[in-house]
């Protein structure tokens, strides 16, 4: 019997890399949405390799491809960096040669549905102060350092649900204000790195997971179906292989799955297999549809290599 189970291919990027330990490079990020974390993934030396189609190394520096780059997670989103001017509110930024508390500010955006979603906030120059102790039983100093970060670069695996960020950033302190009684040395370096943030949607929180079983059709819901914020039920069609990718051929065979309720998250739903043994060289394919709120979504397609979502009004009415 010939089925057709739309493949999709994995591609994970920046995987197997170490972690670096007392970093600089994601001190000034604030992540402004829940759910997210960040950590450097790799730290820039001088072995020229390769981490990616955005990033890699030449000598001691960071090179990146042309712009601040972008990508989008598995939910659509699109991610770029906003580069803005902004005045100092409670935040201790750096002064300007005019004599004004401004700085440059990146912004991560989330650009999904017509709007715009502040994912992260990275101050371009903060001039905190901090406390550096006597090692000859003075009193200690409070000293301001300058901490000063470029993006340069951002890329998304989409898959993992991860977003990368060439950043180069560095701590100093002003000439002739530390001694040998107060060096204050720990305060003080510079570090170029890919700062890793994690928590954004990964396709195994969109995509329904198939469970293969003898005679059944089986998966697993995920978080976010086909990128809904939820799903009330789900709909299974079949057809002909030959039909593709007119979808308006599809039959409907389940039209509300489960039907004891909405559908959560993990829970695993099956209906009997709805495709039957088709004759020599013909083959068929079920497909699932999720519904939310009077959206339908049947996920994407790829036509002469353009990505889309399948039209959700090329399928027949399901009741």
């Amino acid at each position: 019997m010939a089925r057709s189970i739309v493949p999709v291919f994995l591609t994970l990027l920046f995987a197997g890399l170490p972690v670096v330990a007392e970093d600089i490079a994601d001190d000034q990020i604030s992540l402004l949405r829940p759910g997210l974390t960040k950590s450097v993934v790799h730290e820039v030396g001088s072995t020229g390799a390769v981490l990616g189609g955005s990033f890699w190394e030449e000598g001691s520096q960071l090179r990146v491809g042309s712009g601040h780059g972008g990508g989008s997670d598995a939910a659509g989103g699109f991610y770029h960096v906003a580069l803005k001017r902004v005045s100092s509110g409670t935040e201790a930024f750096c002064e300007s040669a005019s004599g004004s508390r401004e700085t440059d500010v990146y912004e991560i955006e989330r650009l999904a549905n017509g709007g715009a979603e502040l994912v992260a906030r990275i101050p371009a120059c903060l001039r905190p102060i901090v406390f550096c102790p006597s090692l000859c039983g003075s009193a200690g100093l409070l000293v301001p350092v300058t901490h000063a970060v470029d993006v340069l670069n951002l890329a998304v695996d989409g898959v993992g649900g991860h977003l990368y960020l060439a950043i180069q950033a560095s701590n100093t302190i002003d000439s002739g204000i530390t001694s040998d009684c107060v060096p204050c040395t720990g305060y003080s370096g510079a570090q170029n790195a890919i700062v890793r943030i994690s928590g954004l949607p990964s396709v195994l929180e969109v995509i329904p997971t198939f469970e293969p079983s003898a005679g059944t059709l089986s998966w697993v819901v995920p978080r976010h179906p086909e990128a809904l914020p939820a799903a009330e039920r789900f709909s299974v069609y079949a057809g002909d292989l030959r039909d593709l990718p007119d979808f308006s051929r599809a039959a409907p065979v389940a039209c509300a799955v489960p039907d004891s309720g909405a559908p959560q998250p993990g829970d695993f739903l099956s209906i009997l297999d709805p495709l039957p043994d088709p004759e020599a060289g013909r083959g068929s394919y079920a497909l699932i549809g999720a519904e939310y709120a009077g959206q339908r979504r049947f996920g994407r397609q790829n036509i002469g290599g353009l990505l889309s979502g399948r039209d959700p009004a090329a399928f027949r009415a399901c009741n």
